[in-house]
């Protein structure tokens, strides 16, 4: 919800505000990505099981 607001006070376009949105709905994909990619694991992975788990979370 906190990302949706900001992107409705901030005015972004519909593509960052969807971008914004969806990053807000799972703030720890984007520690997990990088900490996959501190000691040199495999980074498409975490992107792609990030964004299975969120387009779940949009399922349910």
């Amino acid at each position: 919800m906190l990302g949706f607001f900001i992107a409705m006070s901030i005015k972004l376009s519909a593509p960052l505000a969807t971008g914004l949105i969806l990053v807000s709905c799972c703030p720890g994909g984007q520690a997990s990505n990088v900490a996959t990619y501190i000691p040199k694991g495999i980074v498409a992975l975490s992107v792609l099981m990030t964004t299975r788990v969120i387009d779940l979370g949009f399922h349910t």
